[in-house]
């Protein structure tokens, strides 16, 4: 029996790492489809640690230059790379669950203050990249996410999480399956319905 790809998606603090080590006891495969120290590509590692140069160099302008022309496209090859990856072991008969994804790319560009490569990236990942089986997004209050990622203002909280519900619904409009979870819930609740949800896609 082939196995499944999921995303959990979401703002900081809402959940998603607790939800997927909950997954990953019930036997599915976890990826880190966003997280800085989680490249698989040694290309991608050194373009980054390229960046974090830049950043600490203070090089105002050509730390955004390299991020969208060099880091960026590095990445979405190694978001690639990461799907078929996933695939394989979706033939194997693996479940596969990814702690974040490439709507990490997406939801910026409702950001007030979005980079025009933004937009780029958001119809790059939206057109051109392969698909999952489903996408579930976890979005807690905002007050829940301030509490848990307490460096972003309550503004900032409320405003990622509007950012990524426009995100779920321009891809459910698209045709995906998306999940949208608005309540705080205990992990081994959501994973249980999670399970139910997913084993009925496709029926």
């Amino acid at each position: 029996m082939r196995g499944k790809t999921i995303a959990l998606c979401g703002p900081d603090g809402a959940g998603k790492s607790t939800l997927a080590a909950v997954l990953e006891q019930q036997g599915w495969a976890v990826q880190y489809g966003g997280k800085k120290a989680n490249h698989i590509l040694w290309s991608t590692r050194i373009a980054f640690a390229l960046h974090q140069w830049l950043v600490r160099r203070r090089a105002r302008w050509l730390s955004p230059l390299y991020l969208y022309g060099v880091f960026y496209p590095l990445e979405y090859a190694e978001n690639r790379a990461r799907v078929r990856r996933a695939r394989r072991a979706n033939q194997n008969g693996v479940n596969v669950v990814f702690d974040r994804f490439v709507v990490d790319r997406m939801w910026r560009v409702f950001s007030p203050r979005h980079h025009y490569g933004d937009r780029v990236y958001h119809c790059l990942y939206r057109s051109h990249f392969p698909a999952i089986d489903a996408y579930v997004f976890l979005l807690p209050p905002a007050a829940v996410l301030m509490e848990r990622a307490p460096y972003h203002s309550s503004e900032q909280c409320e405003a990622m999480r509007t950012a990524y519900q426009q995100v779920a619904e321009i891809l459910a409009d698209g045709g995906q399956e998306v999940l949208v979870l608005p309540e705080l819930r205990e992990p081994e609740q959501l994973s249980s319905e999670l399970q139910e949800w997913i084993d009925g896609l496709g029926r």
